[in-house]
Order: C-alpha cells, then structure tokens, then sequence
C-alpha cells in the first residue's frame, strides 16, 4: 500500500504542489486523526475519574482510551516520514531504519491490545449480569489489571517476528527508499494464522456476549 501510494509523492516538491491525490491523503488522514484524538481525550477525560474505574469494565475502557490515543500518535509520526522521506526532505537512513523496525511492530500490537480489551469488556459485562448482586467489585478491579498485564505481555510477543524480518530496500530508479517485510514461508502461515487469530476472536467474544 505504502509502495503503490509513495510513488504519487513527487520528489523534492512541497506538500502544496504535490498531485491532488496526495492532498487529498493528507486532508483525510488530519479529519480522521483530529476526530480520534477529540474522542480518546472525551473518553480518557471520562475514565480518569476515579469513580469510573470502580470496576474492571472502567479500567479497561480507560487503558484503552490511551492506546487508541497512542495509536494515534504513531500513526501521525509513520505517515509524517513516509511523506519527508518520499519528498526526500528526510535522508537519515539510521532513522528511516530504526521507524521502520518499531512503527508497524507498535501498531500492530496496540491495535490488538484494544481488540482484546474491548471484548474484556464484553465478558465483564456478561459476567456483572449473570452475577447479579453477587458481583464482586473489588475482585473485579484486581482482575482487571492482571488481564491487562497479561494482554499486553502476550500480544507484543506474539508479533515480536515482525521487528525482526522487517528491513529497507532502494529503488535505484526511482531513487526511493522502502520499508518491507519478508517472512519465510512457515512464518507466513503462523502470522496468517495469528492475523485471523486477533482480528476475529474480539470481535466473537463481543457477539457472544451481547446474547447473554
């Protein structure tokens, strides 16, 4: 996608005689990055009293609110680089390197973080039903933070190949620099696998426990 969307960024040439496209790009991408960061700022500033967080279900949405906000904010900083270094106002290969290595690795991560943790949400709240009046909020809390623990832990492990087989490459022709990834075939089936795995079992829990 970066490939086929970095070759309309004209070299040498500012943001304001770039092709429409690429305007475009930019106009979309702030409307879709000011509306995030307005919603996670309402959502922390909710979650940050400490009423809200008297049980798991308000500990979740709060570490949430900061990782969509994060998110964010590596998403900001990947798209600025990708335009400096496709514009070639950003040369500094060490650099380059180094974002393209963390960049995706963190995006991937922490948006599987808050897939997990909205259907955490999702169970807790099932849970509180079932439990009617018996629902322990205390334990409810504890719990909470040692789920969030053990998702974070687990999820970058889990993606902790990416880093790893990510590595530049030079389009002599078109004097570009790009970021690709490579995976040997047997790892290509794991991240397939660990793709569907991520991406559709938080949306399951969510399904599944609104029916109760």
């Amino acid at each position: 996608a970066n490939f086929s969307f970095g070759y309309r960024i004209h070299q040498h040439v500012n943001i304001t005689h770039q092709p429409i496209i690429v305007k475009f790009a930019i106009i979309f991408a702030t409307i879709i990055v000011f509306t995030g960061i307005i919603n996670n700022v309402f959502s922390y500033l909710t979650f940050i009293k400490g009423e809200t967080r008297n049980v798991g279900c308000g500990i979740y949405l709060f570490v949430t609110s900061i990782i969509s906000l994060i998110i964010i904010m590596i998403f900001i900083i990947k798209l600025t680089i990708l335009f400096l270094s496709q514009m070639h106002l950003l040369n500094n290969r060490l650099f380059i390197h180094v974002q393209c290595v963390i960049t995706d690795f963190f995006l991937r991560s922490l948006l599987s973080i808050s897939d997990w943790l909205s259907a955490c949400v999702a169970i807790e709240r099932a849970v509180t039903i079932l439990k009617g009046a018996n629902f322990n909020k205390n334990q409810s809390k504890r719990i909470a933070k040692q789920v969030i623990l053990f998702v974070c832990i687990l999820t970058f492990l889990t993606y902790i190949h990416d880093p790893i087989h990510r590595h530049l490459i030079d389009d002599e022709e078109e004097q570009r620099t790009w970021c690709v990834i490579k995976y040997p075939p047997s790892l290509q089936i794991y991240d397939w696998i660990l793709n569907v795995f991520h991406f559709s079992i938080p949306p399951l829990i969510n399904c599944i426990s609104a029916l109760i």
